[in-house]
């Protein structure tokens, strides 16, 4: 299994083109079956570049992007929007603790969630401001998927 981890870094993307670091890790995440970006200070062309990276993947079934301040300002359809609207690799576990994005991310969420209907097995939105209505439409939209571990704990449900 090839991981890539990078925890705690800062990764930025200036003028609309892509920093020597982003060229060097695009080689390293399409080889990847893990990613995990954890606690990650991307701007949000940063996320614009690691949508469009991730768009070319094929074999990565991990996830892992918590806490990455993923908050209602749209980095969420910037990750998980490719150009045609759907991605090549089988992901089965995504993890998005800790981003606080809220209800609004949840509908940001949507289209991704609902094109991933055969592989998608764990999602982790633990720790991130989902209320009741989020929580709501959240558990709709995954009704027809394969999702079989949803974890909303920490979240302002029932409250």
């Amino acid at each position: 299994m090839n991981e890539t981890t990078l925890s705690y870094c800062f990764w930025q993307v200036m003028d609309g083109s892509s920093s020597r670091f982003v060229t060097n890790i695009d080689d390293i995440i399409q080889n990847s079956d893990r990613l995990v970006l954890q606690s990650v200070r991307l701007s949000h062309e940063g996320f614009r570049e690691l949508g469009s990276i991730l768009s070319r993947c094929q074999k990565i079934h991990t996830i892992n992007l918590s806490y990455n301040r993923l908050e209602e300002n749209a980095e969420l359809p910037l990750i998980f929007q490719s150009g045609d609207g759907a991605y090549n690799f089988p992901l089965e576990i995504l993890t998005l603790k800790g981003n606080r994005f809220g209800p609004r991310g949840v509908l940001e969420l949507l289209p991704f969630l609902k094109s991933r209907t055969t592989e998608l097995q764990c999602l982790d939105c633990s720790c991130c401001d989902i209320d009741d209505e989020g929580g709501r439409i959240l558990a709709e939209a995954l009704e027809f998927t394969s999702v079989k571990d949803l974890n909303l704990s920490h979240n302002p449900i029932g409250f």
